[in-house]
């Protein structure tokens, strides 16, 4: 039997359904998934098409580096203690075939509401760099 690589890769999003239904009792019908920053608009469908076979919703597609400025402010890997406003971060991808650099501005918005701080936080991408 021979699968082509969309199909390969439905067999392995079903799977992860499986498993978050498994281990987590929550049914994955949406889903963002993180793509290199050269995938192109043939790659992109292609993990379209995967997604389908898998009965999966993509809401977006987002970029490997965006995707770790995301995830360091979340697990609050980013310290604005020292400047509780604005930090600026480049993250670099450095892998075998190119090189991508991202420059990510954090932004701190501290509000006082009913006499609680508020602080919401924000990620800006100012620039992504492919070589």
């Amino acid at each position: 039997m021979v699968f082509n690589t969309e199909e390969i890769f439905g067999m392995f999003f079903r799977y992860i359904k499986v498993l978050a239904k498994n281990f987590c009792g929550v049914e994955i019908i949406d889903c963002t998934v993180t793509v290199p920053a050269f995938f192109g608009y043939k790659e992109r469908h292609a993990v379209i098409q995967a997604l389908q076979l898998a009965n999966l919703n993509l809401l977006g597609f987002v970029n490997e580096n965006v995707a770790a400025a995301v995830n360091c402010v979340t697990e609050n890997k980013v310290d604005l203690s020292y400047d509780p406003t604005t930090q600026y971060v480049i993250f670099y991808n450095v892998g075998a075939s190119y090189t991508q650099a991202t420059l990510v501005k954090y932004l701190n918005d501290i509000k006082v509401v009913s006499g609680k701080n508020v602080t919401t936080k924000y990620v800006e991408v100012m620039h992504l760099t492919i070589i």
